[in-house]
């Protein structure tokens, strides 16, 4: 029997290799003087623990990547290391975001920040978007020819695997569930992905 080494990997980028979501959270406290922290975040879609609509949270969520805060976007720990590993042992890494195209030379200046020529590609799907057609995952995995990818977002995590590819799940409060589906397995941190793959 001969092995294969699928080598093309998709990424997500927040919640995967940088944090947003920390940051994120002190804007809105100081907006609306709460007091929520990443751990709070239950729920992906981020307007169910904030109280909000889904248009609410699409604004704020663009008024806060163009705001100061989101300077304070930081590698996830462990991200620039396991990425780094990855690329050692040959593989070729995408960035594959669910970041809207309105926040396109923001995501190329972090990537660059603080992954500098380590991805083949970045990919915007375009996902709560104030305009413009939204892309799904799988569709830019099987353009790229990616046949893993590492994400934190159960729904986008089902969506691939119903499409054949195997995804490795990063922990996060919002991903919980008691049973995750076929060819999605759960990592519970970079040292687990990379240990995964």
């Amino acid at each position: 029997m001969i092995i294969t080494l699928e080598k093309d990997v998709a990424v997500d980028l927040d919640g995967i290799v940088v944090d947003p979501y920390t940051p994120l959270c002190k804007y809105h406290n100081d907006i609306y003087k709460t007091h929520f922290t990443k751990q709070d975040l239950h729920s992906y879609n981020f307007e169910k623990v904030f109280g909000i609509t889904q248009e609410e949270a699409v604004d704020e969520f663009h008024d806060f990547m163009f705001s100061p805060y989101a300077e304070d976007i930081m590698p996830e720990e462990g991200a620039v290391e396991g990425v780094n590993f990855l690329l050692s042992r040959g593989y070729n890494l995408h960035v594959v975001t669910s970041r809207a195209h309105a926040f396109s030379s923001k995501t190329y200046r972090s990537v660059n920040t603080f992954f500098p020529n380590k991805f083949a590609s970045i990919h915007l799907a375009n996902h709560f978007a104030k305009v413009g057609k939204k892309i799904n995952k799988s569709e830019i995995c099987s353009r790229i020819g990616a046949r893993i990818l590492l994400e934190d977002c159960l729904e986008y995590a089902t969506e691939c695997a119903a499409s054949g590819i195997r995804v490795i799940l990063l922990d996060q409060p919002w991903n919980q569930t008691d049973k995750l589906p076929e060819l999605v397995e759960r990592a519970m941190s970079w040292k687990e992905i990379v240990e995964k793959i």
